[in-house]
């Protein structure tokens, strides 16, 4: 698919095969975030998803296990097709807000902070794309958890915010109120840091991505060589 084939998939997706979620969630999320609606972040965001896309796309085999932390919908995940598990909390902080399954794609109430994965769960690529700024518990514990989802040989996408030029700051530094739980940023991370939290993998690609309506984004490709 190119983008604009992409693009009408996503919104048919939506639109479509998902639309009772779609708008039991939409009033929610103009609230939270004070923007408009723009199909639940997709179109602000649509140069780090197509970005994740490039880098993953000739690296992702056919019939490969697809995973999605944090997302409304599969992003990234929806490109490559397959079967595709998204971690969400939404369904779980929304009153009437049912998961969803449709076209090979499941979602699942998931608190990323308090929750386990089912024992064996494994993944062949999953992504934790805008996530970490918005938790408020030990980041230790989420680079735990995700790494334990990898299969040998799996790939994890990491993307976040980063507005420093340098790695002057720690990972920690709160920017943010540590209660609210969605909608806002609560951290602030350097590249330095967040290789540190996933320092067991190996890093294959790094891009950095900057677009008016947030700033500079940076994206880390790595692989779990262990066995």
């Amino acid at each position: 698919m190119n983008q604009e084939e992409y693009k009408t998939r996503f919104r048919s997706f939506v639109l479509d095969e998902c639309r009772p979620f779609y708008e039991s969630v939409k009033p929610w999320y103009v609230q939270e975030s004070g923007q408009p609606d723009s199909l639940l972040y997709f179109d602000q965001q649509f140069p780090r998803i197509w970005a994740i896309i490039e880098m993953l796309k000739d690296r992702v085999a056919p019939g490969s296990r697809l995973c999605e932390l944090g997302s409304f919908y599969p992003y990234v995940m929806l490109y490559f097709g397959g079967t595709v598990n998204l971690y969400d909390l939404v369904p779980r902080i929304i009153p009437g807000v049912n998961p969803y399954e449709s076209g090979g794609v499941r979602l699942v109430p998931f608190n990323l902070c308090s929750d386990e994965f089912p024992r064996g769960t494994e993944y062949d690529a999953v992504t934790l794309s805008e996530v970490m700024e918005h938790l408020p518990c030990d980041l230790i514990e989420v680079q735990r958890k995700t790494q334990s989802i990898l299969s040998p040989k799996g790939l994890l996408l990491v993307s976040y915010p980063c507005q420093y030029q340098n790695d002057a700051h720690d990972y920690d530094k709160v920017i943010g109120d540590p209660s609210d739980v969605h909608g806002r940023h609560l951290r602030e991370f350097t590249p330095r840091t967040v290789d540190l939290f996933f320092r067991g993998l190996t890093v294959l690609e790094k891009r950095e991505v900057f677009y008016p309506a947030y700033g500079r984004t940076i994206l880390v490709l790595y692989k779990n060589e262990q066995l």
